[in-house]
């Protein structure tokens, strides 16, 4: 780890990045789902005014039509819509033990370069796991 500061910045930046990507997408497909629930129940209206004698037939059944190709489109964008990205987050603490890291092997090199063999660990003492 040798630049704590520039993870950081990093991190904080592709989260945002993220975090905005998924807002994005979060509001498309609720655009996307909120029309077809209007266009639903305009269908549904055009439908009972017919089935009830209310209305012209020859005017309502182009609309109808109409709005039952719109809703077909639509849900083929929905279809095609990306599901909002899960944004993974780092612990905040998580960078702090990177800095903590960094120090002590800082404070090992100072020791290792001014002799004392003491405070550094022998190679012998690092284990493989």
């Amino acid at each position: 780890m040798q630049h704590p500061v520039m993870l950081a910045e990093y991190v904080k930046t592709y989260r945002e990045e993220r975090l905005r990507l998924a807002r994005r997408a979060v509001q498309d497909r609720s655009r996307i789902e909120r029309r077809i629930d209007e266009v639903t129940h305009e269908i549904e209206r055009v439908v009972d005014a017919i089935a009830k004698g209310l209305g012209d037939v020859e005017l309502l059944g182009p609309r109808s039509k109409a709005l039952n190709q719109e809703r077909k489109q639509l849900e083929s964008q929905l279809a095609n819509t990306q599901e909002p990205p899960n944004v993974v987050a780092l612990h905040p603490q998580a960078l702090k033990r990177y800095e903590m890291i960094e120090r002590l092997q800082a404070a090992l090199a100072r020791g290792v370069n001014a002799g004392d063999r003491t405070r550094a660990p022998s190679s012998g003492s690092w284990s493989r796991r």
